[in-house]
């Protein structure tokens, strides 16, 4: 990687490097200047490495090698995570800091023993489809003056949402105009509205897409179309169009504004 425009090469573990990085220039920011840190870990993504004695730790607990290496590699992001909050926290005023940990997709489709094991849990499908297995990710936000330690939220989320709910939240006294593929969900965030009109569309593989309109979702893919209520049925096990053909018309509907983006996807 580079270090002010300096190509470097650092011996070590990604994730603790990557860690230390963050730190460092954590450490070296005057408290008296904003700061904006991006930290973007690349475990555990393959390959798959991670430090023996992690490693060790989780085959002695019975998993097997390549899930013993994701939750080793799992582990150390984990600890590296918590070496930059401490650091955050010391030379930063906890309270009007926001942190915020996501990933950009589920882990990858598994079978037998792998499957059980991967981090999915039950829900269905993995990495490049569009079933909850591979957009459903896990999300946490740390900001003690707006957030209760152990709050939870129901509220629907893309990563589109993001830049337009952090304008919201932050008090700039010049935002920018741009008109945003997301929208703000700053006030489902906070409890003080349920999830907005706006439906969140996610564009798949081969012209797939699918639209979720809450509680309910449609995956089109090529001329076959499946509903979920992934509200009552996270795991999408009950196709719903045969039952509800007015609610999957009308999300169809709301996908065809795309319809040339996933006809250029399929050509790409």
């Amino acid at each position: 990687w580079q270090r002010k425009g300096e190509a470097l090469e650092e011996d070590g573990y990604t994730t603790d490097l990557i860690a230390e990085e963050a730190v460092r220039w954590v450490e070296g920011r005057s408290s008296r200047r904003p700061m904006l840190l991006l930290v973007p870990f690349n475990a555990p993504h393959g390959p798959p490495q991670a430090p023996a004695e992690l490693v060790e730790k989780y085959e002695e607990r019975g998993l097997s090698s390549q899930s013993a290496i994701r939750s080793a590699s799992i582990d150390s992001m984990d600890q590296a995570i918590g070496e930059v909050l401490e650091a955050v926290d010391v030379a930063r005023n906890q309270e009007n800091t926001l942190v915020l940990f996501f990933c950009d997709n589920g882990n990858k489709g598994a079978r037998g023993r792998e499957a059980s094991e991967s981090g999915n849990l039950l829900l269905r499908g993995g990495k490049g489809e569009l079933y909850e297995g591979g957009i459903r990710v896990p999300a946490v936000m740390r900001w003690p003056r707006h957030f209760a330690a152990g709050s939870h939220s129901e509220a629907f989320f893309s990563v589109l949402d993001l830049f337009p709910t952090l304008l919201e939240a932050i008090p700039l006294s010049h935002k920018p105009a741009n008109r945003f593929d997301g929208v703000s969900r700053w006030s489902q965030l906070k409890g003080s509205a349920s999830n907005p009109a706006e439906p969140i569309v996610v564009l798949g593989q081969r012209g797939s897409a699918a639209v979720i309109d809450p509680p309910l979702k449609l995956i089109k893919s090529g001329s076959d179309l499946e509903l979920f209520d992934i509200v009552s049925d996270p795991t999408e096990s009950h196709e719903l169009s045969e039952e509800q053909p007015d609610d999957a018309s009308r999300l169809l509907s709301l996908l065809e504004p795309y319809s040339e983006l996933g006809r250029r996807g399929k050509k790409g």
